[in-house]
């Protein structure tokens, strides 16, 4: 017997029920984290939740309307469009009987399929968890390898993980440690300001894409919603701030999710030693995986992906979900598409 179910964030104790009985969990994936999104970006974070008898599928997305794109807002008929959360989502489940996930997921596919369709969804872009591998009851064309991830395995002793660092990393921590660079550490939002100024710094000089320009509300709203599954972390030298990380982590697993720094201070190499003591922390508190993420692009000699391989060898790969539910209107729509290669959806310019 299969049941559909549609959740809001407004019924977050059901909602935190559900994801909290699954045995692969994150914030991705909590009420708390669509929520903040929701309040950010203004689009409606739904739940789809898929049952066959015992077996439960879980699905956080974002809902978009498409006529409220300017090029779009004299369409007649409402259309929409889906996103997954940010950095990682897709399904998730408690499917234990590995003879019948194909089946299984395949019935999910079917009925999500009837809802998009029902809902006036054109088109569906799901960043799928590289630590979940749920990309695996999925297959090309929609799904394909975007780029590897970095990161820390907690399960080992502090020792193994420091000696997986390769040598000058180490080298450059403790230069950063003689050089007097201090670490603390805060979950409330006393810190919150100094974090803001040195990443918001960060991102301009980066020259960033408009949707890393976090404002002070979101950070705000963000301690206020997820509380002490946030932690910022600043490295400071002479009384001031020169690396501001922020890591989200429950679950078992910490993320190193935004992080900005002085350029001034580089050579005194404070990331090096910030994302030791990280990762040190994170694993203290429980957490079996530090995941550092990949690349600011997908190619492999990327500098971010350069630098965080300095401290772990371990991989996993991210996937993409391309998904046109509506065909015929996708492509009315790309016809004032703004022509960005491998965009997707292409009638968004951002």
């Amino acid at each position: 017997m299969t049941e559909i179910e549609i959740l809001t964030v407004n019924e977050s104790k059901r909602w935190g029920e559900l994801i909290n009985d699954l045995p692969q969990k994150d914030i991705h994936f909590t009420s708390q984290y669509a929520q903040l999104f929701e309040n950010y970006l203004k689009h409606k974070a739904l739940l789809f939740v898929f049952k066959e008898n015992d077996n439960v599928i879980l699905y956080p997305f974002f809902i978009r309307k498409i006529n409220d794109i300017e090029i779009f807002k004299d369409i007649e008929k409402e259309v929409f469009d889906i996103i997954s959360p940010w950095y990682y989502g897709g399904p998730v489940s408690n499917i234990t009987d590995k003879s019948r996930e194909k089946e299984i997921f395949q019935n999910f596919t079917a009925e999500f399929g009837n809802f998009c369709r029902s809902e006036k969804i054109v088109s569906e872009f799901c960043r799928m968890h590289p630590f979940f591998k749920n990309h695996d009851n999925f297959s090309a064309p929609e799904l394909e390898m975007n780029r590897k991830v970095v990161y820390i395995d907690l399960k080992k002793t502090k020792e193994e993980i420091w000696n997986s660092f390769k040598k000058v990393n180490r080298k450059a921590i403790r230069k950063a440690e003689k050089g007097g660079i201090d670490i603390s550490i805060t979950n409330n939002k006393s810190g919150i300001k100094k974090f803001y100024d040195i990443y918001t710094n960060s991102m301009e000089r980066k020259e960033a894409g408009k949707f890393y320009f976090f404002n002070i509300e979101f950070f705000n709203d963000m301690f206020e919603l997820l509380k002490d599954s946030a932690t910022i972390f600043f490295a400071e030298h002479g009384g001031n701030v020169i690396v501001a990380s922020l890591v989200l982590h429950k679950h078992g697993i910490a993320h190193d999710y935004l992080r900005g720094s002085d350029p001034e201070f580089l050579h005194m190499r404070p990331n090096n030693l910030i994302v030791k003591e990280i990762a040190l922390w994170a694993k203290d508190n429980g957490n079996e995986i530090f995941d550092l993420g990949g690349g600011t692009s997908t190619d492999t000699n990327d500098p971010k992906l350069r630098f965080k391989s300095l401290f772990s060898k371990d991989r996993k790969r991210f996937f993409i979900y391309k998904k046109i539910h509506n065909k015929s209107v996708y492509d009315e729509l790309c016809k004032k598409q703004c022509n960005i290669t491998g965009n997707f959806p292409l009638y968004r310019c951002v």
